[in-house]
């Protein structure tokens, strides 16, 4: 008789234990289930920025005037083919970066961009370069500074945005614009 409580406490104990282990797999599967799921989430949201990289880069390199963005101490992180060509740099867009100061308006560039630093949210400022070479006439550039904040409260990676115009350009664009408005007042004056 004492052999039976000793069987159904080990049986008890063993169903216990399978029911523990069973429960252990269970939510190991889901959890891998789940893990999954957020993978290929990921994976879908990686390949979407991607994209929009991608996307952005080929707008902001068919654009005309000239894109650079800047940290705080003055390097030049990324400048398109138009900003390249303004500052007198024809290296290929991915060619490593360089520092404002060095070219022909990079004192003055950086210069506002300094300003642009100091007055922080009100750093949205309109300025104007002059852009001088050794064995050439100079060129104006009109600069308009955008200021990227970094979320950290250290700073590291804040960002100024320029946007670089010839000069010279803004006001042949400028007559044009005024020489179509013109070709159309005559041409309604003449239709009437």
């Amino acid at each position: 008789g004492l052999l039976a409580p000793d069987w159904s406490t080990r049986w008890t104990g063993s169903g216990l234990a399978g029911m523990g282990y069973f429960a252990v797999a269970w939510l190991s599967a889901e959890l891998a289930e789940r893990l999954a799921g957020e993978q290929l989430a990921a994976q879908g949201s990686r390949a979407y920025a991607r994209q929009q990289s991608a996307l952005n880069q080929l707008v902001i390199d068919e654009l005309r005037e000239g894109v650079l963005v800047l940290d705080r101490e003055g390097i030049v992180r990324a400048a398109n083919p138009a900003a390249r060509a303004l500052l007198g740099r024809q290296q290929a867009v991915a060619a490593t970066t360089f520092h404002l100061a060095e070219g022909p308006a990079g004192g003055e560039l950086q210069s506002a961009v300094e300003r642009a630093w100091q007055q922080g949210p009100q750093g949205q400022e309109r300025a104007h370069a002059e852009l001088r070479w050794p064995d050439g006439p100079s060129r104006r550039l009109r600069v308009r500074l955008r200021l990227i904040r970094s979320a950290e409260s250290d700073g590291d990676e804040d960002l100024c945005l320029l946007l670089l115009e010839d000069h010279a350009t803004l006001v042949a664009r400028a007559r044009q614009e005024e020489l179509a408005s013109l070709g159309r007042r005559s041409a309604s004056i003449a239709l009437a």
